[in-house]
């Protein structure tokens, strides 16, 4: 007799293999390549150079198995002092660069993230949000289920990132209501508690991708930034 299994013992086995292939590095031919600019700028804290070096960023692909089955895997990996990252022996996929932790300044973090959200129905896009926190305790909103980039192979170069997010302190009052096109984290508008009586408004003001930076200028600063394209930059 065909022994039955459990319905709970399904879900925990379903989940136990969904979990497995977060786990598990797929291997393959490809070198996946990109860059890193953020602009914070504002009353809070007035940073007189771009933060570009050393993040720690999540890269989320989806692939297929040799079987011809869709899976996904998040690769957790850092920038280097430039800016920019390097995955070798990467799978053929569809890539997006999914979160940005950032040190704000003295003991504050947020991850920034992207999300596809939906402004009206039948409207959707990509949009680059804030979490309060490291990305550790992020990541069940940093799960990617909408590839919208198309597969490729080889050299993938995902280009610059290049985020503008305005932080403002002020005294006293309420924190505005957190804000994102589809109301889930992250928000495009967020307020954290920086001790009594102060809190710090964050502002995702822009959010572009590019192959390259040329002249690009700081916001409310004297400061102008290149940056070469990353297939360039590890001379692939």
């Amino acid at each position: 007799m065909k022994p039955v299994q459990h319905p709970a013992a399904a879900v925990i086995a379903l989940l136990a293999s969904f979990a497995l292939s977060w786990a598990q590095s797929p291997v393959g031919e490809s070198t996946v390549v990109g860059g890193v600019l953020i602009d914070l700028f504002g009353s809070y804290w007035f940073y007189r150079q771009p933060v570009q070096s050393d993040l720690p960023i999540r890269v989320a692909v989806e692939y297929f198995t040799a079987d011809a089955k869709p899976k996904m895997y998040t690769y957790k990996l850092k920038t280097d002092a430039n800016g920019y990252f390097k995955i070798e022996n990467a799978p053929a996929g569809s890539y997006i660069l999914k979160a940005i932790e950032l040190n704000v300044g003295q003991s504050t973090n947020i991850t920034v993230a992207s999300k596809y959200g939906q402004w009206a129905k039948g409207t959707q896009y990509r949009y680059w949000g804030v979490l309060s926190g490291m990305m550790y305790r992020n990541e069940r909103h940093l799960i990617e289920t909408i590839f919208e980039n198309k597969s490729d192979s080889g050299l993938i170069d995902m280009g610059i990132t290049h985020l503008s997010i305005k932080i403002d302190e002020r005294l006293g009052g309420s924190a505005f209501k957190n804000y994102s096109p589809n109301g889930m984290p992250p928000w495009i508008r967020m307020s954290l508690i920086q001790g009594a009586g102060r809190l710090a408004d964050f502002t995702v003001v822009d959010d572009t991708t590019r192959a390259d930076i040329v002249d690009v200028k700081m916001q409310e600063k004297d400061v102008t930034i290149n940056m070469i394209s990353a297939s360039d930059y590890f001379g692939r």
